[in-house]
């Protein structure tokens, strides 16, 4: 998932930290609350996603960065607990990714990635 501060200005959640000192990120709809990962994706991290997405492109692809190319390094990044982070990021695909537009392609691959 991506630090606090890239989505704070998603337009689907947002995110603060509670009376208890634990992040809480809430869909714009305020109904649905999601968990946090255990870590946050660093910017060295998302960088070699996209590295790693490219050169899976060129070499086994069209050259095009597809999300399918990218969705393993990002389960990757930030599935770092394989029981809880798991959880966490379906939860994410199911409430946030399933609902935006033109990001079918990225949850079925990621939902792929996480099944497999």
């Amino acid at each position: 998932m991506l630090p606090a501060s890239a989505l704070a200005a998603d337009r689907y959640v947002s995110a603060a930290v509670d009376e208890a000192g634990a992040l809480r990120i809430v869909t714009s709809d305020g109904r649905t609350t999601i968990k946090s990962p255990s870590g946050t994706l660093s910017a060295a991290e998302a960088i070699s996603v996209i590295t790693s997405g490219l050169a899976l492109s060129a070499h086994f692809g069209d050259g095009v960065l597809r999300p399918a190319d990218t969705a393993a390094g990002i389960v990757g990044a930030v599935v770092k607990d394989p029981v809880n982070d798991a959880v966490v990021w379906l939860e994410y695909l199911e409430a946030v990714v399933r609902e935006r537009d033109g990001w079918a392609d990225f949850y079925r691959a990621s939902r792929d990635v996480l099944h497999s």
